[in-house]
C-alpha cells in the first residue's frame, strides 16, 4: 500500500495531519502516523504528532508512557511548541512524573499555549501543588 512507501512518507504524514485537524479521526491519523514513523524515525513532527494520538488514544499506562517517550524525543528539537509540552505534561501526569510533569506544563504555559489547552494545565499545576 502506498502508505509505507517511502515516496509517499510527505503525503501520507500531510494525510494523518488533516485527520487529526480536520476530520477529528485520531485513530486513522495514528494508523498513518505510525506507519510514516516506520519509514521516519528521526522525524521530530512525526514523534510530536505520534506521541499527542498515543496520548489521546491511550487506555492503560504503557500507551502513557510511550506517548511521552514520544514526546520527549520531539522536545529535543522542537524546544518552542507550546502543545507538545502540554501533551508531555499530561502523559508524565499519567505516568505518575509529576517532577517533570510538573516542568512540561509549565513550559508550554511559557510558551504561551492555546487558551483551549491552558485552563486545564494550570489546574493541572494548581492540582500538583
Amino acid at each position: 500500500m502506498f502508505e509505507s512507501t517511502p515516496l509517499f512518507t510527505p503525503t501520507t504524514k500531510n494525510l494523518a495531519l488533516l485527520y487529526t485537524q480536520h476530520f477529528d479521526d485520531d485513530q486513522r491519523a495514528y494508523e498513518l502516523a505510525s506507519k510514516v514513523r516506520e519509514s521516519s524515525p528521526d522525524d521530530p513532527e512525526v514523534a510530536r504528532l505520534l506521541g499527542i494520538l498515543t496520548y489521546r488514544l491511550g487506555k492503560n499506562n504503557s500507551d502513557f508512557a510511550r506517548s511521552a517517550q514520544l514526546l520527549r524525543e520531539s522536545a529535543v528539537k522542537r524546544t518552542d511548541d507550546s502543545e507538545l509540552f502540554y501533551y508531555l505534561g499530561l502523559a508524565q501526569y499519567q505516568t505518575k512524573e509529576l517532577q517533570e510533569c510538573k516542568k512540561a506544563l509549565q513550559r508550554a504555559l511559557a510558551l504561551k499555549l492555546q487558551a483551549k489547552f491552558a485552563d486545564n494545565a494550570r489546574q493541572l499545576l494548581a492540582k500538583l501543588n
